[in-house]
């Protein structure tokens, strides 16, 4: 069960490996919508989506989940499978459209931020942040989570290396580790 495996690692960062058409998005997409505490969501929307878990396994061998653990933690999600590009520059727009979208999802956050966050915060989702803003831009996202909700949140990537793939078989592969390596180390601290 994977959710149970997910619930006991506590802090633990893990790394989902299978196959190709394995159902690893399918999987990422579950714990979200498990985990997630979604701001602003109503009684009868947060029943709906615990329904779903019901009749599963999980309900069935591991009840005290449901109430302890679901729809419980602020979590970014995020997939890199279309980020691409025949150059850097052009990965880079697909980066900063990516996590514009990633922030945009948590706008309720700005009204808790300081103003130089705040800045920063409306930047990132126009598109429009510095290249040190951008690449340490999701581990900022996951401080203010964890400020705003009090604890911390969860952080799922689905296709994590698509990226670097992509860039290595282009020819700019060490733009691209210059940049993610600090991302994701800011990321998953």
């Amino acid at each position: 069960m994977l959710i149970a495996e997910f619930a006991d690692a506590g802090d633990k960062v893990s790394l989902v490996l299978r196959p190709r058409r394995f159902g690893k998005s399918t999987n990422l997409s579950m714990l979200r919508l498990f985990f997630e505490r979604i701001d602003g969501e109503s009684k009868s929307e947060r029943e709906s989506r615990r329904a779903l878990f019901g009749g599963m396994k999980i309900a069935n061998e591991r009840p005290e989940l449901l109430d302890n653990a679901f729809g419980k933690y602020p979590v970014i999600y995020l997939s890199l499978k279309d980020i691409s590009g025949k150059t850097w520059d052009e990965m880079l727009i697909d980066i900063r459209t990516t996590i514009s979208k990633v922030y945009a999802e948590h706008r309720y956050l700005q009204e808790h931020l300081q103003d130089e966050e705040i800045i920063k915060f409306d930047r990132i989702v126009r598109e429009d942040p510095s290249y040190p803003t951008l690449r340490h831009a999701l581990g900022e996202l996951s401080e203010y989570l964890a400020r705003y909700h009090q604890q911390k949140c969860i952080v799922l990537i689905d296709e994590y290396d698509a990226p670097i793939g992509a860039a290595y078989h282009k020819g700019y592969y060490d733009d691209a580790m210059d940049f993610f390596r600090p991302m994701f180390s800011s990321l998953l601290k």
